[in-house]
């Protein structure tokens, strides 16, 4: 069990190494323009899966964020087995219109390349209209009289690159395109956006019983208060802008609460001095997160986000609890509560306990 921190996320590699696969070099006469940033929210490393249900043959649709410019899309037919990819660069248009520029070609032959092409054509066309709503979370309607169907796209804020949920065929019952999940590629040895062949499957990471000791401590950061019993140790992570603690049984970190105090001028750096920006990042850099547990709510002093990741070397679901103030300097107030989904479930009221005692000691 793992519990990202967002500091850590802050200082993201600017850049991502591609796979080593032989490349076959696509039409580079468009390459010599200028592009910039479409994406200019999304880090290096993050990318989205799709569980594309279209056709007669489910199949696994990913799209990467290489740097500022390059990015990569792969489609793999989970019944034939076949894996199409290319590396490509969104362009906008003079005339305001997006365009897809392929760079090169990984693998797959002509016609699932251009399948998987025409699709991100469309979906970077239907994403400029969704960001033109200015709304966070909304669903666009896109009729297609020449085939007999309408589609309807779901978008919300959180999700990284396109922002694209679901879409659903409104006159086609089990014809789907929907987001299977979001991660962030670590480093060029994280080759899971590569590899994935099969739906993530969670596995059992084991439980067990929480008592409470009964000798709680009151520990204050920032303007946070924890209460927490004997069951819970200080860890030092070697930072002044951050204190934690570990509850520790079956593994290193069975489940984890964490304090971080981030500096107006360091977030303003990073452009994440706007609150929900700050907690939208911190959801969408994280490591095989699961789309449907994502839950984001605002109240009157705070935001809090709850969502499960799963962890692609193990297969166990963490769930995480997030909760983001500023203070009136414009500092960022950040809590933390993890614990394996199982542990947490079997526990439920003790770990609700110090998340909703923390909320009511610290507003």
């Amino acid at each position: 069990m793992y519990k990202l921190i967002v500091i850590l996320a802050l200082f993201a590699a600017t850049s991502c190494t591609s796979t080593s696969r032989k490349a076959v070099p696509a039409d580079n006469s468009a390459l010599n323009r200028p592009f910039t940033d479409f994406f200019t929210d999304d880090i290096p490393g993050q990318y989205v899966y799709y569980l594309d249900k279209r056709g007669e043959n489910s199949s696994l649709v990913g799209i990467i964020k290489f740097n500022k410019t390059e990015y990569a899309a792969r489609r793999y037919d989970m019944k034939k087995g076949t894996d199409t990819m290319f590396q490509f660069r969104p362009e906008i248009l003079k005339d305001g219109d997006v365009d897809i520029i392929p760079v090169r070609v990984y693998s797959g032959n002509t016609a699932d390349t251009a399948i998987l092409l025409n699709d991100l054509k469309n979906m970077i066309v239907q994403s400029s209209r969704y960001k033109k709503t200015l709304k966070a979370d909304t669903s666009i309607t896109d009729p297609w009289p020449e085939f007999g169907y309408t589609l309807k796209h779901i978008y919300n804020a959180w999700i990284p690159l396109f922002h694209l949920n679901r879409t659903l065929n409104l006159n086609r019952k089990n014809s789907t395109f929907e987001l299977l999940l979001t991660g962030h590629m670590k480093g060029n040895k994280d080759l899971y956006f590569f590899k994935i062949k099969s739906l993530p499957e969670a596995k059992d990471s084991g439980t067990f019983s929480i008592s409470n000791t009964g000798n709680t401590d009151v520990f204050s950061f920032g303007r946070y208060k924890i209460r927490l019993d004997g069951n819970w140790k200080k860890i030092n992570f070697g930072t002044e802008i951050m204190q934690g603690f570990w509850l520790s049984k079956n593994s290193l970190r069975d489940a984890q609460v964490s304090i971080e105090v981030l500096p107006m001028a360091f977030l303003k750096k990073f452009g994440l001095n706007d609150i929900k920006k700050a907690l939208i990042r911190q959801i969408s850099i994280g490591s095989c997160i699961i789309p449907s547990t994502v839950r984001i709510t605002k109240h009157s002093k705070f935001y809090k986000s709850t969502y499960t990741v799963l962890d692609p070397a193990n297969g166990y679901e963490t769930y995480m609890v997030d909760i983001y103030s500023q203070d009136q300097s414009g500092n960022m107030h950040v809590f933390h509560f993890s614990a394996f989904k199982s542990l947490y479930n079997k526990n439920r009221n003790y770990f609700d306990s110090i998340i909703t005692k923390t909320i009511k000691d610290s507003f």
